[in-house]
């Protein structure tokens, strides 16, 4: 595998959902760009299902103040969601004049866009908070948004600051520069897990990412996982739980995560 460069993520992604629940999780998330110096980018995920739901004409909403049932209209659904965006980049813009960082805000597409939203790929690091996967919260909105990404960055953000990193490494550099570059800025030793099932190969992928630790002057170790696919999928979803801990997969990692 090529050594390749060290290169910090110019932008970090955090979807906010339709709740409060986003909020504590996007103040972590600014204190990270801050650090990296990068641009803290929001996008709204509007809950695909409930935009479902209120086209079929037998879907009622019940009011959660006065418990009346009604008609859910979707021209309803779509004033909530364009009112809760409207919220949601303002506390945005007011969060990043306070730490004085840049930003950006989008409302995540519905449907593919120009040029395949789906298998369209960024270079940035996207940040998803734990709670939010535990919860199982708006899946098919996140797993649209995921897939436009390399890398994702997976930390239950009920804590302030990350104590634990690691890379779930499968050849890719992008996942392993945002990973060195998050190493040495949040100043944590980088663990990187190398997951298969031919352990020669894994082997020699490991002695490859030692010789860019070493070059790009990131301490971590590296550590080849002989596994099959089950107890993979297991193993990621018992990094992912750890608490304080913060791992980075590639995307495609995410998806099995998810579900997808």
């Amino acid at each position: 595998m090529p050594a390749p460069e060290a290169r910090r993520p110019t932008r970090i992604v955090m979807p906010l959902q339709c709740d409060e629940s986003s909020w504590a999780a996007l103040e972590h998330a600014a204190a990270v760009a801050k650090a990296l110096h990068a641009e803290l980018r929001a996008t709204f995920l509007e809950d695909l299902d409930v935009l479902a739901a209120a086209s079929l004409p037998m879907t009622r909403s019940i009011s959660y103040r006065s418990g009346r049932v009604g008609v859910l209209e979707p021209a309803q659904v779509e004033a909530q969601f364009r009112a809760m965006a409207a919220r949601a980049r303002q506390r945005l813009a007011a969060l990043c004049r306070e730490h004085a960082l840049a930003w950006s805000f989008e409302v995540a597409a519905r449907g593919p866009e120009d040029g395949d939203e789906e298998t369209a790929t960024h270079p940035d690091l996207l940040l998803v908070d734990r709670g939010v996967l535990r919860r199982r919260q708006n899946m098919a909105a996140l797993l649209r948004l995921a897939a436009r990404y390399d890398t994702v960055g997976v930390w239950d953000m009920s804590v302030p600051r990350p104590s634990r990193l690691i890379l779930v490494h499968r050849g890719e550099a992008a996942g392993l520069m945002a990973a060195g570059e998050l190493a040495r800025t949040l100043d944590l030793p980088l663990e990187v897990l190398i997951p298969t099932t031919d352990a020669a190969a894994a082997e020699a992928a490991a002695a490859s990412v030692r010789e860019w630790l070493g070059l790009h002057r990131v301490a971590g170790s590296v550590v080849p996982v002989s596994t099959d696919a089950g107890d993979t999928d297991l193993a990621l979803q018992a990094m992912a739980d750890g608490p304080g801990t913060l791992v980075i997969f590639e995307h495609a990692d995410l998806l099995r995560l998810l579900g997808g």
